[in-house]
């Protein structure tokens, strides 16, 4: 049955004469606009144009009018062509049995030709009589009437063959791919209704994987209409899993009953679902060795493990080192439906913890039997549980008994070594990395402290040099030259300390136990030339936290040594604005500006216009406390807003004695512990430093350590000796024992 492009009915009008069917085809036109006549004047022309174009229905012009029946009609003596009417039926059914033929009589008609045409296939006989004065517009409507119900008879015959199939899945496709029919075996096959399907494009429900092979298979048999490939693909269910069909495939788009393309499709043979999966295991494991995070791994098993091994509950835990507990990564729909909350395994607990622990894989029929169960009311029975190494556990689970075969069982197994591998890769990546990212971070510093050596050593280099060359030339003021000199050479050793400890310590954190602030202030505080400030101990708040003892110590130790150093006197730190230079070719006055480390560990040098320039060196230092964050504020001169962003920078000093390393140092150990630091305006006016994000700090209560009960000088930890040690040689007061 066809349609022209421009949706008209293309209907074949066969008569006697080239007049009378041109006249017909003008009448019938004209009374029904859907209708596009095509002619012929003979019955052989009739036949002809049958055999080279779709037609959608046939009229044959009847100019019999016997009404002597149709032994009659075949009388010899009767004077009348038959072909017109009977043979003419019985050749075009041969040729197209349910295309719908009308025989049309223009004259009284024969009522014996038409009981016989309608034996003979005749869809249609219309009679009628000289009197009628629209004959073309009954013509119209009968032939109108036997085109649709020949469309409804088409639907029968291709439903009824199809349904033939009624234990498969039976559905046919246009060469477009489109479904045009679906038995209503897909809901046992695939859980679709068929209406869901219909007018869907069919690649749409084959895996992404297997779409290259179904549409070659479909080209070929596009091309070679007698072939009948059996092709194995994954097709897609309605709740997302994917399920191995077998489907045969048969080119009928020249039967008028299919139309299409007809697909007969069951499950696979255990067979061809095994290689099928042994194939998509294999597709798994490219993409598990091409992941680049060990949570893309993660993703990519449970949706095999789902898909491929139909293991619809599944999940993968990763063992989280810092709070040794085992961690759901990724879990499936399906699981996550079966449990209010998933849980997470602390050490040594259930079934998972064992496996994890021993690196055996355990497989239960019923879960709940085992003493060791983390759930005893768990909905899961049958579980499968594999290590994955060091890195965790992969479980599978189902709400019946005994429900895994052997062969589950054992494609499971690959699947959990190839996790494995796949995740021992990633790890490597990852060090590989880490590296490299270390490699870099060391050349990037080496690269800064050469640099910083270059010219930060150069300015006391310079002072040094300087003065010596004047208490060599001047007989005048040499202990002061000399006094210069030795400032100078201090100062570099210092900045070389500094640089040390960035080279050697970095970001690096060592043992975090628990921090008394009291007494890491009170000590940090002893090591500091105060220089006449002072530290109101009075108020120091009773808390305490979680850190690296030492670089909490030596972080107070620069706030405080900046506070004090910020406020000091100095003959030779004389500021001036928007300097940042460190060094000067003038040994006996370098410039610098808005001073955040005006050190001096000269404190024979003070002079009245230094404390004008940076305040009285009674600063006040306090430390305060809040729920998350401590803080160091000062009475001094404060830091100006502008210069607050630079201040941490390594090397920043506008101080002709500061290193440029103090504040650089306590922003790399608060970022070590995972802290932030920032600068505002104390209460006082002077300089604020509030480290916050101590998620640890607690309030209230004594300080427990391992050593509470012994004396202070048994409780002092090595490093704090050291750091005495350490002061007394810089100070000169050293035990030469020691």
């Amino acid at each position: 049955m066809q349609t022209r492009d421009d949706g008209q009915l293309r209907v074949l009008y066969v008569g006697a004469d080239r007049d009378g069917v041109r006249s017909a085809a003008t009448g019938i036109e004209r009374s029904g606009t859907r209708l596009s006549i095509v002619t012929a004047s003979s019955r052989d022309a009739g036949l002809e144009t049958l055999d080279e174009r779709e037609i959608a229905c046939v009229v044959c012009e009847s100019r019999v009018a016997c009404e002597g029946g149709v032994d009659a009609c075949l009388d010899p003596d009767v004077d009348l062509d038959l072909d017109l009417e009977l043979e003419f039926v019985d050749a075009v059914r041969q040729r197209e049995p349910h295309v719908p033929l009308v025989l049309f009589a223009r004259n009284a008609g024969s009522e014996a030709l038409a009981v016989e045409a309608f034996r003979r296939g005749v869809t249609d006989y219309v009679q009628v009589g000289g009197g009628d004065e629209s004959p073309w517009s009954t013509l119209v409507d009968r032939i109108d009437t036997a085109v649709a119900q020949a469309r409804v008879d088409r639907h029968r015959r291709r439903s009824a063959a199809l349904l033939d199939h009624r234990s498969e899945l039976v559905c046919t496709v246009d060469e477009g791919g489109v479904f045009t029919f679906v038995s209503p075996a897909v809901e046992d096959f695939l859980e679709y209704a068929p209406a869901d399907l219909l007018g869907e494009r069919g690649f749409e429900f084959v895996h992404p994987n297997d779409r290259a092979t179904v549409r070659e298979t479909v080209g070929k048999l596009l091309d070679n209409p007698k072939w009948e490939p059996t092709v194995e693909f994954r097709a897609k269910c309605a709740d997302g899993r994917w399920t191995l069909i077998e489907a045969t495939c048969h080119n009928v788009l020249d039967d008028p009953t299919i139309d299409g393309i007809a697909v007969v499709a069951r499950e696979g043979t255990d067979e061809v679902e095994n290689q099928c999966q042994l194939r998509a295991l294999h597709e798994t494991t490219r993409q598990l060795m091409k992941a680049r995070t060990h949570q893309e791994i993660a993703d990519i098993t449970t949706e095999a493990a789902r898909n491929v091994l139909r293991l619809s509950v599944n999940g993968v835990y990763f063992h989280d080192e810092a709070s040794d507990r085992l961690v759901p990564v990724a879990i499936t729909r399906r699981g996550e439906d079966l449990f209010d909350e998933i849980p997470t395994f602390e050490r040594g607990e259930g079934i998972v913890w064992t496996v994890f622990r021993t690196g055996q894989a355990q497989i239960y029929d019923d879960v709940t039997t085992d003493p060791e169960a983390y759930n005893p009311d768990t909905p899961i029975r049958s579980e499968l549980v594999f290590p994955l190494g060091d890195h965790g556990v992969f479980i599978a689970g189902s709400t019946d008994t005994a429900d895994f075969e052997d062969r589950t069982v054992s494609l499971a197994n690959v699947l959990a070594a190839n996790i494995e591998r796949a995740l021992d890769r990633a790890s490597r990546q990852d060090e590989l990395k880490a590296r490299e990212r270390t490699l870099a971070a060391q050349n990037e510093r080496l690269e800064r402290f050469s640099s910083i050596v270059a010219h930060d050593l150069q300015g006391p280099l310079t002072v040094a040099a300087g003065n010596l060359d004047l208490a060599r030339t001047e007989s005048d003021d040499v202990d002061r030259y000399l006094a210069e000199a030795a400032t100078a050479l201090e100062r570099m050793q210092r900045i070389i300390d500094d640089l040390l400890w960035l080279a050697r310590e970095g970001r690096e954190i060592g043992s975090v136990t628990t921090v008394d602030l009291d007494r890491v202030t009170r000590f940090a505080w002893g090591h500091v030339d105060t220089e006449g400030a002072t530290l109101e101990d009075a108020r120091i708040p009773d808390v305490r936290f979680q850190a690296d003892e030492d670089r909490v110590v030596q972080l107070f130790e620069n706030l405080f040594r900046n506070s004090v150093e910020h406020s000091s006197t100095n003959p030779r730190s004389q500021a001036h604005e928007d300097s940042v230079e460190h060094s000067s070719t003038n040994p006996r006055s370098q410039a610098h500006e808005d001073s955040v480390e005006h050190s001096s560990t000269n404190p024979q040098s003070q002079t009245p216009e230094d404390s004008v320039e940076h305040g009285s060196s009674g600063v006040l230092v306090r430390v305060d406390a809040g729920d998350d964050w401590l803080a160091v504020e000062d009475t001094g001169p404060g830091v100006p807003e502008s210069k607050r962003d630079e201040i941490f920078d390594t090397g920043y000093s506008t101080s002709a004695d500061g290193t440029g390393y103090g504040l650089s140092i306590v922003e790399t150990i608060v970022t070590a512990h995972g802290w932030e630091i920032r600068v505002t305006d104390g209460p006082d006016g002077g300089a604020r430093f509030e480290i916050t994000g101590i998620d640890s700090l607690e309030w209230g209560g004594e300080c427990e350590t391992e050593n509470e009960s012994e004396s202070e000088s048994e409780r002092r930890t090595e490093s704090e000796r050291t750091r005495e040690r350490k002061h007394k040689r810089d100070t000169g007061t050293a035990d030469p024992d020691e």
